[in-house]
């Protein structure tokens, strides 16, 4: 699955409740981690979902959440690493 695909699959979710562990998984699955580099592409897009006036309460607040992930909750290059660089870059664009 490439990383517009791999966005097509999280577009759905991005706005049901509860469906956070899938968004984190589908994510996680397509990092490119463990690795020489995370997946780049798939971070700038999804991390696009949060330009939109339409972000929601509950979508800053995942960015948020994943952004105060610890790293020895998420090791260095580790899927699990990848998702505090989503919350960082999703929440760096929802600013600008």
């Amino acid at each position: 699955m490439e990383s517009s695909e791999a966005i097509e699959t999280i577009l759905p979710l991005f706005d049901q409740p509860g469906s956070k562990e899938d968004i984190e998984k589908i994510l996680m699955e397509h990092s490119g981690l463990p690795g020489p580099r995370g997946n780049l592409t798939l971070a700038y897009r999804f991390a696009e979902l949060f330009q939109s006036s339409e972000t929601t309460a509950g979508q800053y607040a995942l960015a948020v959440r994943w952004a105060g992930i610890s790293p020895v909750d998420a090791p260095v290059n580790t899927p699990m690493e990848y998702l505090p660089f989503c919350g960082v870059v999703s929440l760096g664009s929802y600013y600008c």
